[in-house]
């Protein structure tokens, strides 16, 4: 049982002298850049892959080269190992300008390419065959205007020639060091994404896991508050998956926050370091009470908390005080955790041997990160082959990971005299994994709930982006479609049936309203509430559209059942301002919009039964349409709704009707016009004259069938003094 223990003990340490074997394994296998050339002839990005962009750049100190400027004289520029920062290069100090350049010779044979940039510290605008590309913060010569921000980029590159050129250049006047720090990737497009994904992957899991680990721990110490060295392990673990954040060389930062600029990200990366040696000092001392000296720690405890504060309060350009405060901190916290496991593995005290094999690799992690990141005082071209690999090794990545490797060891000692509780972790991991991804599932879901249209119009990339009261005020058409007889119709159907019916019904609707511009908002049981945001032509356009799909609906369903009973709607649009957004309680949220223009287009659609007509549109429509006389339309009627004072035009297009009623409604259209405007000045038995002629002429046309019933009836019951031909809506 022990060997077993101490074999599951080792995994977290086999595992990273994997990842470093195939990181280095990785960079050796890719060609190198000499002299600011990197000959890619030879390499197959089919085969091989993508290819990290390092090794020797060309490199101008203090300089801001452009694509046209001539070629320096020789001696006033070099070359700059990449990845790397420029202090490593003779005589460059950490804030300045510079310009790298690099020259690509591509194979004859390629798919088309993609260029992955990682963020150069801290601004940089970059060329590619001299054309420029999108950067990152405010390139300037001097402090005064610069803008330092980290954001990786992904770069179609364009198909022209055999070869690219790069010219980047970069500004840092923010951090200790400046210069192509991050890794460069070339290669398909859908590799290169490939690898920015694993990246962001690996940070992620990286975050994830220590901040698991460290709630776990956390939540141990709620349960057995006189363990607290379960606290200050919870801790360091939940500031470790924290730092993992502002400290990613991947899309991780600008994921969780795309608008966090530099200051910020490097103030928040000091403090994260600084408190992780103030919980790993206070972790140790309640693990070995006997070994670690009391003073030592108490000085060690002080100097992070003084670190911490220095990040948050100290001006930026002291502010990398508290960053090397961290490392000798560190240093000293392993140093003396070394020792103090010494002492306790000589009396035979249980779980210490692993943390002491561990801590000597930890502090030779911490002590190269900590060169490295100084730039100047490791000079990769004196170092050893071996070294000079780890130094190409992204060692951001290399520190998480170690720690990671400590924090696993350390919660499987920990872990030996709580099984049970281990076996219960190990389930709720398998349970976070399925939950991870039904909650993937789930948003997929979620998606096709929420139009796109919608997001555009409240300006959000995606669903998540959306939050409770975001709204718009806006003007568009807004179209409601309603199945006439609905009820009736669905009385003879099974349930099954019902929803086949209208599941087949709103795919008919839904092409016509999406080809001009629309989006489907609602579906209303029997009916559909669509907006057009792109002018008003667009929804009559729409409308007449859909009524010819209506057509096709019906041949369907007859061809589908044998015989069966034309399909009816009625359509009316309403064009006005409305505010579009979230409608809802904190725990569940739909899209709508509310407005008075909303309620009159329902309004209008519900007047297509009493004036029997299927497509109707409001006098604000007609209004905004470009050019009415590209429709055959009628003017219907004036009328004042339910609960409003002032009355609203509606026209009936024509271009909606079957050919044979367009034609017979075309040829009344004037007599009806004349009529319309006789019952509106009171001449009722020459309106009824006119109406009967029309009804005479189209015994279809129902709504001069109602004309004539209103004459009759004001002919005998008169009218009041201030009405001028509108009709009184009682009902909504």
């Amino acid at each position: 049982m022990t060997s077993t223990r101490a074999k599951v003990e080792f995994i977290p340490w086999v595992a990273l002298v994997l990842v470093m074997q195939a990181a280095c394994a990785e960079q050796s296998s890719s060609p190198s850049a000499v002299a600011g050339v990197l000959d890619l002839r030879s390499w197959s990005f089919e085969a091989d892959g993508a290819v990290q962009l390092t090794g020797d750049w060309g490199f101008c100190w203090d300089a801001l080269l452009d694509p046209g400027d001539p070629s320096p004289e020789p001696g006033t520029c070099g070359t700059a190992r990449v990845p790397g920062l420029w202090t490593e290069v003779d005589a460059a100090p950490g804030r300045g300008i510079a310009t790298y350049r690099l020259r690509i010779l591509l194979p004859p044979e390629r798919p088309p390419l993609s260029l992955r940039v990682g963020a150069p510290m801290t601004s940089h605008r970059l060329f590619i065959n001299g054309r420029s590309v999108a950067g990152t913060g405010r390139v300037t010569r001097t402090p005064e205007g610069h803008l330092s921000q980290l954001r990786n980029r992904i770069h179609v590159l364009p198909d022209a020639g055999d070869e690219i050129r790069l010219l980047i250049q970069v500004a840092n006047f923010d951090f200790r060091s400046g210069g192509l720090r991050r890794r460069w990737i070339l290669g398909s497009q859908e590799e290169v994404r490939s690898w920015s994904a694993a990246f962001t992957l690996r940070d992620t899991t990286l975050a994830t896991v220590n901040m698991l680990v460290g709630l776990f721990f956390l939540g141990f110490f709620v349960n057995r508050p006189k363990e607290r060295a379960f606290l200050y392990f919870g801790l360091g673990g939940v500031a470790l998956g924290l730092r993992a954040v502002p400290s990613s060389y991947s899309d991780l930062a600008q994921l969780v926050a795309p608008d966090m600029m530099l200051p910020m990200v490097l103030r928040l990366e000091y403090f994260a370091n600084n408190f992780v040696v103030f919980a790993g000092i206070s972790y140790f001392a309640c693990k070995l009470p006997d070994d670690m000296p009391s003073r030592i720690v108490r000085f060690i405890q002080a100097g992070s908390i003084t670190g911490m504060l220095g990040a948050l309060l100290l001006p930026l350009s002291l502010a990398q005080i508290p960053l090397r405060l961290s490392w000798v901190l560190g240093a000293f916290v392993l140093v003396t955790a070394f020792f103090a496991l010494v002492r306790a593995a000589r009396r035979g005290e249980p779980n210490v041997r692993i943390t002491l094999a561990a801590v000597p690799f930890l502090l030779t992690v911490v002590l190269w990160d900590s060169f490295r990141a100084e730039g100047g005082l490791v000079n990769s071209a004196a170092l050893p082959d071996a070294m000079l690999l780890m130094a190409l090794t992204e060692t951001a990545a290399l520190f998480p990971i170690s720690m990671l490797a400590l924090v696993l060891t350390e919660a499987l000692v920990l872990m030996r005299a709580f099984s049970r509780s281990y076996d219960t972790i190990e389930r709720l991991s398998e349970e976070l994994v399925v939950s991870n991804e039904d909650l993937r599932e789930t948003n997929r879901a979620v998606v096709r709930f929420v139009p796109v249209d919608f997001l555009r119009l409240l300006k959000k990339e995606s669903i998540r982006d959306v939050a409770r009261g975001d709204c718009l005020e806006t003007e568009m058409n807004i179209m409601f479609c309603d199945i006439r007889s609905f009820t009736p119709l669905v009385e003879s159907m099974t349930p099954e049936e019902a929803f086949r019916f209208v599941n087949s019904f709103t795919e008919w609707m839904e092409p016509p309203i999406h080809t001009h511009g629309g989006f489907i908002n609602q579906y209303l049981g029997d009916c559909i509430m669509a907006l057009f945001p792109n002018g008003n032509d667009t929804a009559v356009r729409a409308g007449i559209d859909m009524l010819a799909a209506l057509e096709g609906f019906n041949r369907a369903e007859r061809e589908r059942q044998g015989s069966h009973e034309s399909t009816r709607v009625g359509i009316g649009i309403n064009a006005g301002p409305l505010m579009i957004g979230t409608i809802g309680g904190p725990e569940r949220l739909e899209h709508g919009v509310i407005g008075d223009a909303v309620n009159t287009a329902s309004r209008v659609e519900s007047l297509t039964k009493q004036y029997h007509t299927n497509l109707l549109i409001s006098g604000t429509t007609y209004d905004g349409l470009s050019d009415p006389s590209a429709y055959d339309i009628r003017q219907l009627d004036r009328v004042v709704l339910k609960g409003r004072s002032e009355p609203i035009r509606i026209y009936e297009v024509l271009d909606a009707l079957s050919p044979e009623a367009r034609s017979s409604r075309l040829a009344t259209r004037a007599l009806f016009t004349e009529a319309r405007l006789a019952y509106a000045a009171r001449s009722f038995d020459e309106a009824e004259r006119l109406f009967r002629a029309c009804f005479a002429s189209d015994p279809e046309d129902l709504a001069s069938k109602l004309y004539i019933t209103r004459c009759e009836r004001r002919a005998v019951e008169g009218t009041p003094p201030d009405w001028h031909g509108e009709a009184l809506m009682m009902e909504k």
